[in-house]
């Protein structure tokens, strides 16, 4: 690791900066040039954060040079790692596996069929999905259990393997007695609760890419399995989401000499298929849409012949309509999502969080408060800051979803107990995020605003569960998520019964590098127009740097947002993570003061 340091940093501030890397067990060379200070870092360097590195005022750079994962790297195994999966051995020279299955179990019957195909066919494997990460909570969800042993029935008529997905912790006994090969799909791949609890297993895990995720991020979490023990990883590549519309992803054929390179583990592409749809007539496809319910106008051109279906379309799969050979396109002119549509539901929402209500013409919210939550000390100094510059809640981390499974996860109980301690002394409501639904009662019982993250925003079986619950909701959008899809994950937790969502916008994935996201302020208007939920704006996460929080608070104060959450340190430069985006506490205060005017001007107050 390479860090620049800037040439009027005072000296005793660099040897403040030697000091601490030395004392984690590193060696620093010092080269000084005319301009910069250069730090040259030797060792383990995957313990270091870059982040808090870069929190630093007299840094200028960080340039990482090794890699930050270690069980997964070509460096420290350089023998390719070789797969059993039922007898099937999947990696370096063995024999290239073929997988193939349905996306869906529909029936131990069809399972069984299509399986008795695929070995026919010259496949080693079967894949079916029991359990499914569906958009839309009005979708078909899978048969669950009943898949399953359906699945296990296809294994023994015909001696296939079986693949398939796993989307929450309560199924991996159920996974590990049944299933020979365990899928972690593209929305799960950051489900770092997920990962550590499939580290403690054996069974060999299909680790797919996440929609929008670079190749070290996917690497960094078959680390998270492998660090806590299991090596049975296969890396899957599905395609990334880009620009393009004529696919459905685009595939990345370059990650398999990358990951041939920088890592010993196998690297698979999986092809779905099935039975070839019937040839039937359009008298017949419009008969099965009037039995299923709708209206069907039949229009004929002299190109194209168009039907038009009316009634309640959220039920309806697009690419199951559009996987018909008679069809030629499917354009959706309703939104599918109902609970959460203004059409429906045409006055806005306010959300009641402990006595702050969010939305509408209600006041602006201002939550402010640290990334993690350091210690009870800390937690209960920085809220009577917040409080005192005119924040009305307070977040705080106690549980960390880490990109590096060496990182610092959270003091978890110990850090909501800390939470407590500072709602105690200052009255300021709690938000605090949630990674998995074991610690929902944990949170009913403490938590105020329970967050859920842009990595979990598509962790359908937590939104279930969460649905079940009267708690606010804080829904952050995904890191490539559209505007539709963010909406839809809403919608899941409302179809459960709680309607209680705010949705937070805190920037999204693109190609531009001096910001960690781009916020996309766009989507106030749109969220306002298309649904009655509150909309907040965390320009922390957006922009990755403080510098930029002032501008980008006002700009969406501006813009009709109902609220701003921001990180707030005393001390960034020691913060344990993301000190590089924290405001001190005198710059949060000033943000408010200025927020004032601005909001004054759109009619609004804070």
């Amino acid at each position: 690791m390479i860090i620049t340091c800037k040439k009027n940093a005072p000296q005793e501030e660099v040897e403040k900066i030697v000091k601490s890397f030395e004392g984690q067990g590193l060696e620093v060379n010092l080269i000084q040039g005319a301009n910069y200070n250069v730090f040259g870092i030797v060792g383990d360097t995957t313990i270091v954060d870059e982040r808090k590195i870069r929190a630093n005022q007299w840094i200028e750079d960080v340039t990482r040079i090794g890699a930050p994962y270690k069980k997964a790297n070509r460096l420290f195994h350089p023998e390719d790692s070789v797969i059993d999966v039922a007898g099937i051995k999947v990696g370096g020279k063995e024999k290239i596996v073929v997988i193939g299955g349905p996306c869906s179990v529909e029936g131990k019957e069809q399972i069984c069929h299509l399986a008795e195909e695929v070995k026919e066919a010259g496949a080693c494997m079967l894949r079916g999905g029991a359990y499914k990460p569906r958009t839309s909570p009005y979708a078909f969800q899978g048969l669950g259990t009943e898949g399953i042993e359906a699945m296990v029935e296809a294994r023994r008529r015909t001696g296939l393997p079986i693949v398939s997905e796993i989307m929450s912790i309560d199924k991996v006994d159920e996974f590990v007695e049944n299933v020979d090969l365990i899928q972690v799909g593209a929305r799960n791949m950051q489900n770092f609760d997920l990962l550590k609890a499939l580290g403690k297993i054996d069974k060999p895990i299909l680790l797919k890419r996440g929609l929008s995720n670079t190749i070290e991020e996917w690497l960094m979490s078959a680390e998270y399995i492998m660090a806590g023990g299991n090596e049975n990883v296969i890396l899957c590549e599905r395609g990334i989401r880009t620009f393009e519309k004529y696919t459905r992803n685009t595939l990345d054929l370059s990650v398999v000499p990358i990951i041939k390179r920088k890592s010993h583990l196998p690297i698979i592409m999986i092809r779905t298929i099935k039975k070839g749809a019937p040839d039937e007539e359009v008298r017949q496809l419009v008969q099965s849409f009037q039995e299923s319910g709708f209206e069907v106008n039949d229009s004929q051109g002299t190109d194209y012949h168009i039907l038009g279906l009316i009634g309640d379309t959220t039920s309806l799969d697009e690419r199951i309509i559009a996987a018909n050979p008679l069809i030629s396109g499917v354009t959706r002119i309703a939104a599918p999502y109902k609970k959460a549509n203004r059409m429906f539901h045409p006055d806005d929402t306010i959300v009641n969080i402990d006595g702050v209500r969010i939305g509408g013409q209600e006041k602006i919210a201002m939550i402010g408060g640290p990334c993690s939550v350091e210690s009870e000390e800390q937690i209960v100094r920085i809220a009577k800051e917040v409080k005192a510059a005119g924040g009305t809640m307070l977040r705080g981390g106690a549980y960390k979803p880490r990109t590096s499974p060496y990182a610092f996860q959270g003091l978890e109980t110990e850090g909501i107990e800390a939470l407590l301690k500072a709602k105690e002394e200052t009255g300021l409501p709690i938000v605090s995020e949630l990674m998995d639904a074991e610690h929902i009662p944990e949170f009913i019982e403490n938590v105020d605003l329970i967050q859920i993250g842009a990595r979990n925003m598509q962790n359908f079986s937590l939104l279930k569960e969460l649905g079940k619950i009267q708690k606010p909701i804080l829904l952050k959008r995904g890191l490539s998520n559209t505007i539709e899809e963010w909406i839809m994950s809403a919608e899941y937790i409302m179809a459960g019964g709680n309607e209680n969502v705010i949705l937070c916008e805190r920037g999204i994935r693109t190609f531009e590098k001096y910001t960690r996201n781009t916020l996309d302020l766009s989507v106030i208007p749109i969220i306002k127009e298309k649904t009655h939920l509150p909309i907040i704006i965390d320009p922390s996460h957006a922009t990755g740097n403080w510098k930029w929080v002032e501008s980008m608070s006002l700009a969406a104060i501006a813009a009709g947002a109902d609220g701003l959450i921001i990180e707030v340190h005393d001390t960034p430069d020691k913060a344990w993570s993301d000190g590089a985006q924290s405001l001190k506490p005198e710059k949060f205060k000033s943000i408010i003061e200025k927020g004032r005017v601005v909001a004054d001007v759109v009619g609004r107050s804070l």
